[in-house]
């Protein structure tokens, strides 16, 4: 079996939290972005 990623189901909770935490630096950058761009 493949050792480089995990199964979808393993740990949920935390797929959940490091997508929210995706999300969150996501929007970030977004908004980082469009205060660079009001630069």
């Amino acid at each position: 079996h493949q050792t480089s990623s995990p199964a979808p189901h393993f740990l949920p909770t935390h797929a959940k939290e490091t997508k929210k935490r995706e999300d969150v630096s996501a929007k970030k950058i977004e908004r980082d972005a469009r205060a660079f761009c009001r630069l």
